[in-house]
């Protein structure tokens, strides 16, 4: 396994706007396998209400982020349950 920290510096990418994790229950890990991404391209992240949701809402939270879901008409609300939920930094 790899980090996203690390593909993003192999990879020398000038931007990183998105990232949507489906990984059954992983996205804690990923999450902090990219602290330098968040920090310097600040993308939005879409992921799955699960097992270790409650951990990377926090995870997020201390790292400047939002965390909601937009409603059909792309309505924002700051909630913590839902099949899928979007974080966007808080700037």
């Amino acid at each position: 396994m790899r980090t996203i920290d690390s593909v993003v510096n192999e990879l020398h990418l000038l931007r990183v706007d998105w990232v949507k994790m489906d990984i059954e229950g992983a996205e804690a890990t990923a999450l902090a396998g990219m602290e330098d991404t968040l920090a310097r391209f600040r993308p939005a992240i879409l992921f799955e209400y699960g097992s270790s949701a409650r951990d990377c809402i926090a995870f997020l939270h201390r790292h400047g982020y939002l965390v909601g879901q937009y409603d059909q008409r792309l309505n924002w609300r700051n909630v913590e349950t839902g099949a899928n939920l979007f974080a966007r930094p808080s700037y």
